[in-house]
């Protein structure tokens, strides 16, 4: 309910009491603090992939639920203080009575007034107002930032880290190549340069990869034989071709298990039907 210098919050559904609507104008803000710290992660796939272990780290996810826990204790604070706000009440109540053809008006209830009945600036509500206002802003700020810098970084990177499992070994360095004909620009052919450890087992390498009909993939690493840069062309019908680790992707590789074989998909690439798997 709005009197046009004061908007008011009343609901028929909860109880007659102010906090369930206090705290249902708390958690609203959960999905915008989750964004931010998803759009973190993917920053960190692009920028730096050893840092994503970070999210196995219990005290590090304390440490980000502290994001959203403290912009939720700043809007109960918020919605607290112009609760009880009496210049607030004696602006909007009579109206609202009016409107509603009620005697009182109840206690669940949330009232923003930031100037009276005398045309005076309601000096305490109008801070706290531009505090929540800052604190939405930099909300913004952060995801524009973040995806800004990741879009960035996809551009220009050239180097990928690729992290493997503890029964594969430490994090391989990748080199980015692009890729030939239409799919130069939104595509990038990777060749894995990691030394493998010696406790590595050798049958989790080279890999095999799924490719879809029509594409071509150029020659990587060490020189090949006509034979064998034969098998790195695509063969219709979804094939497995032996090649060395190679792997093609668009801005990121996961990993999957699909009855009982593990494979790297590229989900976001337009190369989607591609999959590495475990020779």
């Amino acid at each position: 309910f709005s009197t046009g210098s004061a908007i008011g919050l009343f609901s028929t559904v909860f109880p007659d009491n102010k906090f369930p609507i206090y705290l249902c104008c708390s958690c609203f803000t959960i999905p915008f603090t989750l964004m931010n710290i998803n759009f973190l992660h993917r920053y960190w796939t692009v920028k730096s992939p050893v840092k994503i272990a970070r999210f196995s780290c219990w005290r590090f996810c304390a440490f980000l639920s502290l994001y959203p826990l403290s912009v939720i204790t700043a809007w109960m604070v918020f919605c607290l203080s112009v609760a009880d706000d009496p210049i607030g009440r004696a602006v909007i109540e009579p109206a609202y009575l009016q409107v509603s053809g009620q005697k009182s008006m109840g206690r669940g209830w949330l009232l923003i007034c930031i100037r009276g009945n005398d045309d005076q600036w309601n000096t305490e509500t109008l801070v706290l107002t531009l505090i929540e206002s800052t604190i939405h802003i930099t909300n913004v700020l952060i995801a524009s930032t973040l995806c800004s810098l990741t879009i960035y970084e996809l551009r220009r990177v050239k180097t990928f880290s690729l992290p493997l499992d503890a029964d594969q070994g430490p994090a391989s360095t990748i080199r980015a190549e692009p890729c030939p004909g239409s799919i130069r620009s939104r595509a990038l052919l990777l060749s894995h340069r990691a030394s493998l450890p010696t406790q590595q087992p050798i049958s989790r390498w080279p890999v095999r990869l799924l490719v879809p009909a029509g594409l071509v993939l150029p020659r990587v690493g060490r020189p090949r034989s006509p034979a064998a840069d034969a098998r790195l062309q695509t063969r219709a019908g979804g094939h497995f071709q032996e090649l060395d680790p190679v792997f093609l992707c668009h801005c990121g590789i996961l990993k999957k298990r699909e009855n009982g074989e593990e494979y790297f998909c590229f989900p976001r690439s337009p190369l989607s039907a591609m999959r590495c798997a475990y020779v």
